[in-house]
């Protein structure tokens, strides 16, 4: 079970160990740790991200499927949303760098894409590391943050806008955003 909650306090004990307390809201998971409170947990501790809004992801794929069919329309290279969107991950620049083995680069390539169609691989160079490239891999939206989801929006807006597509308002926009910042816990 995952569950998230606010730390609060540690008080070390007469025995070394320290109690940990934390708040949670999640009357299922207390449950659960009541039935469990005698067995050994295995915690995984890290700062909590929430989720991005649905209604923002869904904004996307309408706009990335109006692109498409706008570009092919007026005469560029036919495209696929799922092209706009690869596209977009690579104008919005969330990667991380890796030194790979030459011999494993095609194997590394293939299990980094299999996340999704948002995970891109590019072999950018050979590494100061003998016998590595520098491969530069990009991971898709399902793991952006609010900022970054909010700048694949706003490239998706701009080429839409630039296209002739009708998009929301800049307050309807602004309302989402906000609505997609509330979900993920963050404050503006």
């Amino acid at each position: 079970m995952k569950t998230t909650g606010r730390f609060e306090r540690a008080l070390k004990s007469d025995n070394g160990m320290f109690e940990v307390t934390f708040s949670i809201g999640d009357q299922v998971a207390v449950q659960k740790l009541k039935e469990l409170k005698e067995d050994t947990l295995s915690l995984d501790i890290a700062k909590s991200t929430k989720k991005r809004s649905l209604n923002a992801n869904a904004y996307y794929w309408v706009l990335a499927d109006e692109i498409a069919k706008t570009m092919s329309v007026k005469g560029n290279k036919p495209m696929t949303a799922r092209e706009v969107y690869r596209e977009h991950i690579m104008d919005v620049g969330a990667f991380y760098m890796f030194p790979v083995k030459k011999d494993k680069v095609d194997s590394f390539t293939r299990v980094w894409e299999s996340n999704g169609i948002g995970w891109i691989c590019e072999d950018m160079r050979e590494s100061n590391l003998e016998g590595y490239q520098v491969m530069k891999c990009y991971y898709g939206s399902s793991q952006y943050n609010s900022e970054e989801m909010s700048r694949l929006l706003e490239l998706a807006i701009a080429d839409a806008k630039e296209l002739g597509i009708e998009t929301m308002t800049p307050n309807e926009i602004a309302e989402l955003m906000a609505f997609w910042g509330d979900k993920l816990g963050e404050t503006k």
